[in-house]
């Protein structure tokens, strides 16, 4: 699903912000407007962190969630 983000990439980031923050595990999860074992689920991975999720997470830490999409270059496309 789209909607899913590989937890290897995110979970650095996320620990990284609520570290930052100060805030306990339940501190994020209450200020996210998520249980404490919904958000414990998705720090280890057994539910899937979906955009929302880390929107909720990250903005309840204090950041914000940029993405960005940039085009491929084709194989036979010479840099300049």
């Amino acid at each position: 699903m789209l909607n899913d983000i590989p937890i290897q990439r995110v979970m650095p980031a996320l620990r990284f912000m609520q570290s930052d923050s100060g805030l306990s595990r339940s501190e994020l999860a209450k200020n996210a407007g998520m249980s404490l074992s919904a958000v414990s689920r998705r720090f280890t991975a057994e539910t899937p962190m979906t955009l929302d999720d880390l929107r909720a997470l990250a903005s309840a830490a204090g950041f914000d969630v940029t993405l960005s999409f940039t085009p491929r270059r084709a194989a036979n496309e010479v840099a300049a």
